[in-house]
């Protein structure tokens, strides 16, 4: 099992500033996993910087997350599939020229459903993109794990079992599902659907209902369930926080990748 955690490098003003790449660093993560959307955007001369920071570090980009901003529409009459490819191909060799090898595709915006859209038509739309999408970033070695998201951010895959379902009919290799136990536990989701989804299960992300925080040994939740879920599906990929840090990342963050670690080793 590889552990990582999400942080951002835009700072105030769109600012590169890698300082937090240090600290996951310095904690002993496996690996960090960054927003997508963020480092497509930055100006070639940020990303070459980011991309030495990163190997000055040895610190892996495993993952990234948030990968559509929000000006992609992927649903709904104002979809645009080659405006949406075009992005996927820039973001795509970002990706790969960092050793990226899962995006996460949460972008409630991009995928949301607009109002005169049925439920039906927006999913052939996703489907349609997945499968274009997969012509992209699968000669790169990259898997997009599809993120379900809670109704109160997104008004489509709000489940384990939907995302699971709609990379089953996209039947692409690098067209997968994520595990996001905030979530999951926001939509009150079985924990059989873990076990359901196994054969599509790319990534996992973590992060407390309570206050969207970082878990430690003292609000872990139900995390040594979802835990026996994994190791009874043997499921040994990247597990990544992804939460609110209220103070300290340093503290916040070494509590949080201690508590997986004992998790991981008990389970």
């Amino acid at each position: 099992m590889l552990f990582g955690c999400c942080v951002g490098v835009v700072g105030e003003g769109g600012k590169l500033n890698t300082e937090r790449l240090d600290v996951i660093k310095n904690l002993g993560f496996d690996f960090v996993e960054l927003g997508a959307a963020q480092v497509a955007a930055l100006e070639d001369e940020d990303f070459a910087q980011l991309k030495n920071k990163l190997q000055a570090l040895s610190l892996r980009c495993l993952c990234m997350n948030g990968f559509l901003p929000g000006s992609v529409r992927l649903t709904g009459p104002q979809a645009d599939l080659d405006a949406a490819m075009v992005y996927v191909r820039k973001a795509a060799q970002r990706m790969a020229a960092l050793g990226t090898k899962t995006v996460v595709m949460g972008s409630s915006v991009a995928r949301n459903v607009p109002a005169g859209t049925s439920m039906g038509q927006a999913m052939d739309q996703l489907a349609v993109f997945l499968d274009k999408a997969a012509d992209v970033l699968e000669p790169l070695g990259i898997t997009l794990a599809l993120e379900p998201l809670n109704r109160q951010e997104s008004n489509i895959l709000n489940r384990v079992s939907e995302g699971a379902a709609l990379a089953r009919r996209v039947n692409r290799k690098g067209i997968q599902v994520l595990v996001d136990t905030f979530h999951l536990n926001l939509s009150y989701e079985p924990l059989t659907n873990i076990l359901d989804a196994a054969p599509y299960l790319r990534h996992v992300h973590i992060a407390n209902v309570l206050g969207r925080s970082m878990p430690s040994l003292d609000a872990q939740e139900n995390l040594p369930e979802i835990f026996a879920c994994l190791k009874r599906i043997g499921y040994d990929g990247t597990i990544s926080l992804e939460a609110s840090v209220k103070g300290d990342l340093s503290q916040e963050a070494a509590a949080a990748l201690h508590c997986l670690r004992t998790l991981h080793a008990a389970s």
